[in-house]
Protein backbone atom coordinates (compact mmCIF):
# COMPACT_ATOMS: atom_id res chain seq x y z
CA UNK A 1 0.00 0.00 0.00
CA UNK A 2 0.97 3.53 -0.51
CA UNK A 3 -0.11 6.51 0.83
CA UNK A 4 -0.37 9.80 0.05
CA UNK A 5 -0.83 13.39 1.36
CA UNK A 6 -3.86 15.83 -0.31
CA UNK A 7 -2.18 17.50 -3.50
CA UNK A 8 -0.07 14.78 -3.95
CA UNK A 9 -0.69 11.14 -6.50
CA UNK A 10 1.55 8.07 -5.78
CA UNK A 11 1.70 4.86 -7.03
CA UNK A 12 3.92 1.54 -7.80
CA UNK A 13 6.14 1.79 -11.27
CA UNK A 14 7.63 -1.71 -12.52
CA UNK A 15 10.35 -1.92 -15.07
CA UNK A 16 10.73 -4.97 -15.58
CA UNK A 17 13.84 -4.82 -18.60
CA UNK A 18 15.68 -3.79 -15.28
CA UNK A 19 14.07 -5.86 -12.47
CA UNK A 20 13.55 -2.75 -10.64
CA UNK A 21 10.07 -1.91 -8.75
CA UNK A 22 9.95 1.99 -7.97
CA UNK A 23 7.68 3.54 -5.18
CA UNK A 24 6.79 7.32 -6.91
CA UNK A 25 5.06 10.42 -5.60
CA UNK A 26 4.36 13.46 -7.95
CA UNK A 27 2.52 16.79 -7.65
CA UNK A 28 -0.87 16.67 -8.44
CA UNK A 29 -2.16 18.03 -11.46
CA UNK A 30 -5.14 20.49 -10.48
CA UNK A 31 -4.54 23.91 -9.72
CA UNK A 32 -5.13 23.76 -6.29
CA UNK A 33 -2.52 20.51 -5.74
CA UNK A 34 1.10 20.99 -4.37
CA UNK A 35 3.63 22.51 -6.34
CA UNK A 36 6.01 20.16 -4.52
CA UNK A 37 7.79 20.70 -0.98
CA UNK A 38 9.11 24.03 -0.89
CA UNK A 39 13.19 24.62 0.40
CA UNK A 40 13.55 24.39 3.95
CA UNK A 41 10.02 23.19 4.49
CA UNK A 42 9.15 19.28 5.09
CA UNK A 43 5.94 17.31 5.08
CA UNK A 44 4.38 13.59 6.27
CA UNK A 45 2.08 11.46 4.67
CA UNK A 46 4.60 9.76 2.56
CA UNK A 47 4.53 6.01 3.53
CA UNK A 48 4.58 2.82 1.94
CA UNK A 49 3.31 -0.38 3.67
CA UNK A 50 5.01 -3.63 2.75
CA UNK A 51 5.95 -7.14 4.32
CA UNK A 52 9.62 -7.21 3.17
CA UNK A 53 12.42 -6.01 5.54
CA UNK A 54 14.45 -2.31 4.91
CA UNK A 55 17.55 -1.97 3.14
CA UNK A 56 18.93 0.81 1.37
CA UNK A 57 17.61 2.04 -2.20
CA UNK A 58 17.76 5.69 -3.58
CA UNK A 59 15.15 8.12 -3.78
CA UNK A 60 15.13 10.40 -7.17
CA UNK A 61 13.96 13.63 -5.80
CA UNK A 62 13.61 16.60 -8.30
CA UNK A 63 13.71 20.42 -7.67
CA UNK A 64 10.06 21.88 -7.41
CA UNK A 65 8.63 24.03 -9.55
CA UNK A 66 5.48 25.36 -10.04
CA UNK A 67 4.79 24.56 -13.75
CA UNK A 68 6.44 21.32 -14.24
CA UNK A 69 5.53 20.52 -17.73
CA UNK A 70 6.95 23.97 -18.91
CA UNK A 71 10.00 22.92 -20.32
CA UNK A 72 7.83 21.40 -23.04
CA UNK A 73 6.62 24.98 -24.58
CA UNK A 74 10.44 26.58 -25.24
CA UNK A 75 11.50 27.01 -29.09
CA UNK A 76 12.09 24.12 -30.78
CA UNK A 77 16.19 25.05 -31.86
CA UNK A 78 19.65 23.57 -30.60
CA UNK A 79 20.36 25.94 -28.40
CA UNK A 80 16.82 25.43 -26.20
CA UNK A 81 16.99 22.27 -26.81
CA UNK A 82 20.66 22.11 -25.01
CA UNK A 83 19.27 24.41 -22.55
CA UNK A 84 16.19 22.30 -21.58
CA UNK A 85 18.80 19.07 -21.03
CA UNK A 86 20.73 21.43 -18.96
CA UNK A 87 18.15 21.87 -16.54
CA UNK A 88 16.63 18.40 -16.42
CA UNK A 89 20.68 16.65 -16.05
CA UNK A 90 20.99 19.09 -13.15
CA UNK A 91 17.08 19.53 -11.52
CA UNK A 92 17.56 16.41 -9.25
CA UNK A 93 19.37 14.75 -6.12
CA UNK A 94 20.16 10.84 -5.81
CA UNK A 95 19.15 10.33 -1.52
CA UNK A 96 19.84 7.54 0.30
CA UNK A 97 16.99 6.22 1.99
CA UNK A 98 15.74 3.15 3.72
CA UNK A 99 12.44 1.07 2.00
CA UNK A 100 11.48 -2.47 1.95
CA UNK A 101 13.58 -4.44 -0.40
CA UNK A 102 14.35 -7.86 1.61
CA UNK A 103 11.59 -10.41 1.12
CA UNK A 104 11.31 -12.67 4.24
CA UNK A 105 11.91 -16.46 2.98
CA UNK A 106 8.44 -18.40 3.48
CA UNK A 107 8.55 -20.41 4.61
CA UNK A 108 10.56 -19.06 7.28
CA UNK A 109 14.73 -19.87 7.16
CA UNK A 110 17.10 -18.03 9.26
CA UNK A 111 19.97 -18.75 6.70
CA UNK A 112 18.03 -18.30 4.07
CA UNK A 113 17.18 -14.85 5.28
CA UNK A 114 21.41 -13.96 6.29
CA UNK A 115 21.97 -14.53 2.43
CA UNK A 116 19.71 -12.32 1.50
CA UNK A 117 21.08 -9.58 4.13
CA UNK A 118 24.59 -10.59 2.83
CA UNK A 119 23.62 -9.90 -1.12
CA UNK A 120 21.93 -6.76 -0.31
CA UNK A 121 24.59 -5.59 1.41
CA UNK A 122 27.00 -6.21 -1.38
CA UNK A 123 25.69 -3.26 -3.43
CA UNK A 124 26.28 -0.71 -0.62
CA UNK A 125 29.99 0.42 -1.71
CA UNK A 126 28.64 0.54 -5.26
CA UNK A 127 26.62 3.54 -3.88
CA UNK A 128 28.94 4.81 -1.04
CA UNK A 129 27.18 3.29 1.74
CA UNK A 130 30.12 1.34 3.12
CA UNK A 131 33.53 1.38 2.75
CA UNK A 132 35.17 -1.78 1.34
CA UNK A 133 37.11 -2.57 4.08
CA UNK A 134 33.78 -2.30 5.98
CA UNK A 135 31.92 -4.74 3.94
CA UNK A 136 34.46 -7.36 3.97
CA UNK A 137 34.71 -7.32 7.85
CA UNK A 138 30.91 -7.69 7.47
CA UNK A 139 31.44 -10.54 4.57
CA UNK A 140 33.37 -13.02 7.50
CA UNK A 141 30.64 -12.69 9.88
CA UNK A 142 28.21 -13.56 7.47
CA UNK A 143 30.23 -16.12 6.77
CA UNK A 144 30.11 -17.93 10.68
CA UNK A 145 26.19 -16.27 10.82
CA UNK A 146 24.54 -18.42 7.95
CA UNK A 147 26.48 -21.65 7.86
CA UNK A 148 25.80 -21.54 11.97
CA UNK A 149 21.71 -21.03 11.44
CA UNK A 150 21.81 -23.59 8.95
CA UNK A 151 22.94 -25.61 11.57
CA UNK A 152 20.76 -24.74 14.48
CA UNK A 153 24.33 -23.37 16.42
CA UNK A 154 22.24 -20.57 18.29
CA UNK A 155 26.02 -19.56 19.77
CA UNK A 156 27.71 -18.79 16.91
CA UNK A 157 25.38 -17.18 15.15
CA UNK A 158 24.55 -14.92 18.26
CA UNK A 159 28.80 -14.30 18.14
CA UNK A 160 28.67 -13.28 14.53
CA UNK A 161 25.55 -10.92 14.87
CA UNK A 162 26.75 -9.24 18.24
CA UNK A 163 30.55 -8.55 15.73
CA UNK A 164 28.50 -6.90 12.89
CA UNK A 165 26.26 -4.51 15.08
CA UNK A 166 29.42 -3.77 17.05
CA UNK A 167 30.86 -2.68 13.10
CA UNK A 168 27.65 -0.18 12.71
CA UNK A 169 28.14 1.19 16.19
CA UNK A 170 31.74 1.99 15.87
CA UNK A 171 30.76 4.22 12.80
CA UNK A 172 27.90 6.36 14.96
CA UNK A 173 28.63 8.16 17.89
CA UNK A 174 26.20 7.19 20.98
CA UNK A 175 25.14 3.70 19.72
CA UNK A 176 25.85 0.63 22.01
CA UNK A 177 25.02 -3.10 22.76
CA UNK A 178 24.66 -4.55 25.77
CA UNK A 179 24.11 -8.20 26.83
CA UNK A 180 20.68 -8.43 28.25
CA UNK A 181 21.43 -10.96 30.96
CA UNK A 182 22.70 -14.12 30.62
CA UNK A 183 20.99 -15.96 27.27
CA UNK A 184 22.08 -19.59 26.33
CA UNK A 185 20.77 -22.43 25.55
CA UNK A 186 20.71 -23.67 29.46
CA UNK A 187 19.74 -19.98 30.91
CA UNK A 188 17.31 -17.85 28.50
CA UNK A 189 16.96 -14.19 29.10
CA UNK A 190 14.22 -12.41 30.00
CA UNK A 191 12.53 -10.92 26.55
CA UNK A 192 13.14 -6.84 25.55
CA UNK A 193 11.39 -4.39 24.66
CA UNK A 194 10.30 -4.90 20.38
CA UNK A 195 10.33 -8.77 21.08
CA UNK A 196 14.08 -9.24 21.26
CA UNK A 197 16.79 -10.82 23.91
CA UNK A 198 20.19 -9.91 24.42
CA UNK A 199 20.86 -7.11 22.24
CA UNK A 200 19.84 -3.68 23.41
CA UNK A 201 20.20 -0.54 20.95
CA UNK A 202 20.84 2.80 22.33
CA UNK A 203 20.62 6.28 20.10
CA UNK A 204 21.25 9.29 20.97
CA UNK A 205 20.75 11.15 17.37
CA UNK A 206 18.79 9.69 14.49
CA UNK A 207 20.49 7.74 12.06
CA UNK A 208 19.64 6.85 8.65
CA UNK A 209 21.25 4.62 5.63
CA UNK A 210 23.30 0.92 5.59
CA UNK A 211 23.78 0.84 9.54
CA UNK A 212 20.20 1.39 10.78
CA UNK A 213 18.83 -1.04 8.34
CA UNK A 214 21.73 -3.98 9.51
CA UNK A 215 20.87 -3.79 12.68
CA UNK A 216 16.69 -3.60 12.39
CA UNK A 217 17.64 -6.86 10.43
CA UNK A 218 19.59 -8.38 12.67
CA UNK A 219 17.45 -8.03 15.57
CA UNK A 220 14.58 -9.40 13.45
CA UNK A 221 16.91 -12.48 12.96
CA UNK A 222 17.79 -12.65 16.53
CA UNK A 223 13.97 -12.59 17.46
CA UNK A 224 13.22 -15.25 15.39
CA UNK A 225 16.15 -17.42 16.84
CA UNK A 226 13.97 -17.64 19.64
Amino acid sequence: MVKTPVGWSGGIRVDDKVNQTSFVWSPGLKDTDSDGIEPGRSQSGFAVFRPELPGVARTYMQGRIAEPWGLDNVPDTPFWSQKVDEIQDQDYLLVPVLAPVISIPEPYNGAELARRLRSHAQTWVKYGHATPDALARLNRQFDVLIPALETGNKSSARTAVVSMLTEAFTHHHGMTHDKADEDDDEHDGQPLALGTRRIRVRTQSRLTGSPRALIFNLRYVLHRMQ
